[in-house]
């Protein structure tokens, strides 16, 4: 995993404020910004590794489940975790991060940026934060804001709270457009879409994830991908 150097990172975002104000996030992560403030894909030494992620947990139904295939297959992922369920399943959130993997922070209530004002917006990432470290007593270094939604304001807050925002390059649409899909063709599109450096994200509080897997990780495995050291490459 990264050190991530807190001036810097600081300072490039105060250069980016004054000069490209006008340009889109699209278009901002298009040119570049460094991944010490914002990660979508591994490094290139990454080449052969895929990380998985999971947000909206954790579920108590899921979790476990999705854990238990995790193992037999020894990938190694990063829970993004809701401060508001962690408060709920304590001993789930210990249990992620007793299995080895990483836990990321995904805001306190799952509230969408535009819905809040700046200082609520950065409350309710600390409040998730000094959850999950209240917890476990470990301090998340990734973000990721709900619905995936950033902006150069979420970019600066998390990178002031000492926070990477983390996105991604491929996922399952499992609670959106593939809601009504059959959870093995989700996983076989996703496999023929997948390639080496990619994040991918899923959803471990969904009933089709488990499935999902089952039928990605050995086909991901047959084709020698890393799937247990991608958080090495962030």
């Amino acid at each position: 995993m990264r050190k991530y150097h807190w001036i810097e990172s600081c300072t490039l975002i105060y250069n980016w404020l004054s000069e490209v104000h006008s340009l889109n996030i699209k278009n901002l992560i298009k040119t570049g910004i460094p991944d010490s403030i914002l990660i979508h894909k591994l490094k290139k030494q990454g080449s052969c590794s895929v990380l998985f992620t999971f947000d909206d947990g954790p579920s108590p139904e899921f979790t476990p489940v999705v854990l238990k295939i995790l193992k037999e297959h020894q990938v190694r992922a990063i829970f993004f975790i809701e401060g508001q369920l962690a408060t709920s399943y304590p001993g789930l959130v210990r249990r992620i991060s007793e299995a080895g993997h990483i836990l990321g922070n995904h805001s306190y209530s799952h509230s969408h940026e535009t819905r809040m004002s700046s200082q609520e917006f950065k409350a309710d990432i600390l409040k998730c934060q000094e959850t999950i470290v209240g917890i476990t007593g470990e301090e998340p270094s990734f973000f990721r804001p709900p619905g995936g939604a950033v902006s150069i304001a979420s970019l600066a807050v998390a990178a002031f709270n000492r926070l990477t925002t983390m996105l991604w390059t491929i996922e399952g649409y499992e609670w959106t457009q593939c809601r009504e899909c059959d959870p093995n063709l989700i996983g076989r599109q996703m496999v023929s879409r997948i390639k080496g450096g990619d994040i991918v994200l899923m959803h471990d509080n969904n009933p089709k994830v488990p499935s999902i897997l089952n039928l990605m990780l050995p086909k991901l495995k047959n084709r020698e991908y890393d799937l247990a050291h991608g958080i090495q490459h962030t």
